[in-house]
C-alpha cells in the first residue's frame, strides 16, 4: 500500500469522526487532502519472517565425487567349515629305483624236495657203514663235506693206520703222545697209557689220535675225567719224566684206553678212473 492511499484513509476516518461529533462535512476534508498530498513517509521496519514454504522437488544428481581412501583392514573372520575332500589327482610318474637294501636274515631250511631224475654216477656214493656227508646252503648249494663212520659215529678221512693200510680214520681233534714225545702220564716213569689234556673251550670227542714217526695213525678211546688232586707226570721226551703235581682249575684231564686195533676202522682202496 502507498503513502498516498494511506493518507486518504486517514482523512476519511477523520471526516467520519467529525460527522459523528457535529463537525464540518467529510467532503471538505477529502477535498483538502486531495488538494495537498504530503511527501512519502520513511519505510517502516521489515515485518516478521514468514513460515517456510513446502520442500521443492529434488534436483538432478550431481557428478560422482573422487574415490575416498581405503579403510583399515578388518579383523579376520572365523574359519569356515572344512570343505569336502576333492577327487584324487592323476598319478605322477614313477620315481627312480632306490638302492638295493641289505641282505635279510636267512629263513629256516625248507623241507627236502622230491628226488631228482636219475643222471650219471655220483662222485660220492655212500656205503652200508661209511656215508658221504654234505654241506647244504639255504640257496640250494650242495657239496661234499667228509666221510662219516656210522658205526663209530665219528667223521673220518682216508689215512694210513698202524697196519699201514688206508682206512677211514677218525678226524684228528685231540692228540696224545708216547714217551718219545712230550705228554702227560699217570706213572713216574711216563709209561702206560697217556693222559689227554683238554684245554678250556675244547669239546670232548670219543677218540684221541697220534701219528708216529712213520706217518701211521694210532687211535685211543678217551676214558673218564681224572678227579681233582690226581698227581700227574710230564715227559719232555725219551728218558725224561718229572712230576707236575695235580692239575689246575684251568685244566681238565682224561684217561685213555689201549690203542685200538687198526681193523676197527674200514679199509679204503684208491682207484683212478
Amino acid at each position: 500500500m502507498t503513502t498516498r492511499t494511506s493518507l486518504g484513509l486517514v482523512l476519511g476516518l477523520v471526516s467520519a469522526l467529525g460527522a459523528c461529533n457535529g463537525n464540518a462535512p467529510a467532503a471538505d476534508v477529502s477535498d483538502a487532502a486531495t488538494a495537498a498530498v504530503g511527501a512519502p513517509g520513511a519505510t517502516g521496519p521489515a515485518g516478521p519472517q514468514g513460515l517456510p514454504g513446502a520442500t521443492g522437488p529434488a534436483g538432478p544428481a550431481g557428478p560422482a565425487g573422487p574415490q575416498g581412501l581405503p579403510g583399515a583392514v578388518g579383523q579376520a573372520g572365523p574359519a569356515g567349515p572344512t570343505g569336502p575332500t576333492g577327487k584324487d589327482g592323476v598319478a605322477g610318474p614313477a620315481g627312480a629305483v632306490g638302492a638295493v637294501g641289505p641282505i635279510g636274515v636267512a629263513g629256516p631250511t625248507g623241507p627236502a624236495g622230491p628226488p631228482g631224475p636219475a643222471s650219471g654216477p655220483s662222485l660220492y656214493v655212500s656205503g652200508s657203514r661209511i656215508k658221504a656227508a654234505f654241506f647244504d646252503t639255504p640257496d640250494g648249494a650242495h657239496g661234499f663235506s667228509t666221510w662219516y663212520d656210522s658205526s663209530l659215529a665219528v667223521p673220518c678221512m682216508p689215512f694210513p693206520a698202524s697196519d699201514n693200510v688206508i682206512r677211514c680214520m677218525p678226524i684228528r681233534q685231540l692228540y696224545w703222545a708216547d714217551a718219545s714225545d712230550a705228554g702227560w702220564y699217570l706213572t713216574s716213569t711216563c709209561a702206560g697209557n697217556p693222559v689227554i689234556d683238554l684245554q678250556p673251550g675244547t669239546s670232548i670227542t670219543p677218540y684221541a689220535t697220534w701219528v708216529d714217526g712213520l706217518g701211521l695213525e694210532l687211535v685211543r678211546k678217551i676214558g673218564a675225567q681224572l678227579p681233582a688232586g690226581t698227581v700227574l707226570y710230564y715227559s719232555y721226551g725219551v728218558g725224561s719224566c718229572a712230576v707236575k703235581g695235580p692239575p689246575t682249575a684251568q685244566d681238565t684231564f682224561f684217561s685213555t684206553g689201549e690203542a685200538l686195533d687198526p681193523t676197527t676202522f674200514v679199509a679204503m682202496t684208491e682207484s683212478v678212473e
